[in-house]
């Protein structure tokens, strides 16, 4: 993507991106819970996803592009990637992207905590079931919607603009009547704007990093997120526990309020806008 795709198919490219992906994550589940469903083996259902995990990385190894790096290649190129991401986190679009990815705003944590209060809605497993299939449906549409908004908008834009319809998403959870229906409609909206959002960050992250060592600078970004996941799931489910899942979903709106807030606070002390940035320059072709 980023030595391929001009800048202003950013947006699109990573609306695809993230919609192949969850596409392929909810096929490979689809698929390992048929097979535990009809093999008694589990070691043998283990070989087989296994194996068609190792098929697919076959086709991404032939379909790759490029000349093969030598070993005694690897430590000049690693010391110009290492070079490469720290003049990028140097910049003052890097260090705005490193805050933006940490920062619990449009990370959709709530949607890993659903199995813990769809019960508070009188949700079944049958249609717990049904729900995780319309979720990847609805995740999937969220992604190339966001792609076809960071186009239009710009993705800085249109990420403001889910994180901000996500938050209404969760507070009207909060308020709503513990009923199947408004639960099942609002979460879906969440999972579709949890999808935007991670494809509109990645377009965030892909149009700043340029090219050069662009792999390595964008694994770095995105490894960050994992923290804008992470510690607000703890938090929100030591609330629940404590309190209660109403108190719960506020928290995760809160969070989300005081994400926003932090990066407001970080664009403004390195004098940046929420506009695409210019790419880093490139210091490597890793």
């Amino acid at each position: 993507m980023a030595y391929d795709v001009p800048a202003a198919r950013l947006g699109v490219a990573s609306g695809f991106y993230t919609a192949g992906g969850i596409r392929g994550k909810t096929g490979a589940a689809a698929a390992t819970i048929w097979l535990l469903a009809h093999l008694s083996s589990r070691p043998l259902v283990a070989a087989l996803s296994t194996g068609a995990a190792a098929l697919a990385a076959m086709a991404i190894l032939l379909a790759s592009s490029g000349p093969a790096v030598s070993p005694r290649e690897l430590p000049a190129r690693l010391r110009a990637a290492m070079t490469d991401l720290w003049n990028f986190l140097r910049t003052r679009n890097g260090a705005l992207i490193a805050v933006l990815c940490v920062v619990p705003f449009g990370a959709g944590t709530e949607s890993g905590l659903i199995g813990a209060i769809a019960r508070e809605w009188s949700i079944t497993a049958e249609q717990l079931a049904a729900w995780i299939t319309l979720s990847a449906i609805a995740s999937i549409a969220g992604a190339v919607f966001s792609g076809w908004l960071s186009t239009r908008m710009g993705p800085w834009k249109a990420y403001i603009l889910e994180g901000w319809v996500m938050i209404a998403a969760v507070l009207g959870l909060a308020l709503a009547p513990r009923t199947p229906l408004p639960f099942f409609a609002l979460e879906l909206l969440y999972r579709g704007l949890a999808s935007a959002c991670y494809a509109a960050l990645l377009a965030i992250v892909m149009t700043a990093i340029g090219k050069g060592a662009a792999s390595t600078k964008a694994a770095a970004m995105w490894s960050l997120t994992n923290f804008a996941f992470a510690y607000p799931t703890l938090i929100e489910g030591a609330v629940h526990d404590r309190a209660g899942t109403t108190a719960m979903l506020l928290t995760d709106a809160g969070l989300a309020l005081l994400g926003f807030a932090v990066l407001m606070v970080a664009a403004r002390l390195l004098k940046l806008g929420f506009k695409s940035p210019v790419a880093a320059p490139a210091t490597s072709s890793a």
